[in-house]
């Protein structure tokens, strides 16, 4: 299965994705602004569906923040 990078995913579509994604056995990085919600999400994937989550706490709005993730991405190991 694949890595899916899933922003916004602290709610609506976006988290159904990576709920979908994960249930399919898929590992999923996920990246919002809401710190606790991902670490719940993140919690949650890893328990249930026996995958690997990663959480990047970024608002994509701001000037450089993909260049943050990947950095956040390279650091995690």
């Amino acid at each position: 299965m694949t890595l899916a990078l899933v922003t916004g995913a602290s709610g609506g579509i976006s988290e159904a994705l990576a709920r979908a994604h994960a249930q399919r056995g898929g590992d999923v990085v996920l990246v919002a602004r809401s710190a606790d919600k991902l670490e719940q999400l993140k919690a949650e994937l890893e328990s249930r569906h026996g995958i690997s989550a990663w959480v990047i706490v970024q608002d994509l709005a701001q000037p450089d923040a993909a260049r943050a993730c990947i950095c956040k991405l390279s650091n995690s190991g």
